[in-house]
């Protein structure tokens, strides 16, 4: 099972990963901290009222998937973790089954890719992605 959850602290880990709050705010140019305010606050409300499709995938174990108002479109954390930014899903041609899938693929074989280039990685998770 999937549970869907919005964590604000998992929100600004992706965004600025091993930064904080204030570097962004002290080094960032201010029309990307407004836009970026504008993008979280759209986010926020779509989240918050239903505007996003969270669907229920098969899965082998229970997972987090964390909703991100941006970053890349999925990434995961063994061992049970997920995040999705479902605001770049647009540009991305895959639904979000077919992301979930790939993501939980990465989580079942973290140890198989242990060493891999990224893109041996992508390759090998995609010939196991069903």
């Amino acid at each position: 099972m999937i549970t869907y959850k919005y964590s604000i602290i998992q929100d600004i880990k992706m965004y600025r990963f091993d930064k904080t709050i204030t570097d962004f705010l002290e080094k960032e140019d201010i029309w990307i901290v407004e836009f970026g305010i504008i993008k979280y606050l759209k986010f926020l409300y779509k989240y918050y009222t239903g505007g996003f499709y969270l669907p229920q995938v098969d899965t082998p174990f229970d997972i987090t998937c964390y909703m991100m108002s941006r970053g890349a479109w999925g990434s995961y954390q063994p061992p049970d973790t997920i995040q999705i930014c479902p605001l770049e899903m647009e540009n991305l041609n895959m639904t979000m089954e077919e992301l979930l899938q790939h993501e939980i693929t990465h989580l079942l074989h973290e140890k198989d890719v242990q060493g891999m280039t990224h893109k041996k990685k992508e390759k090998f998770i995609d010939s196991h992605t069903h």
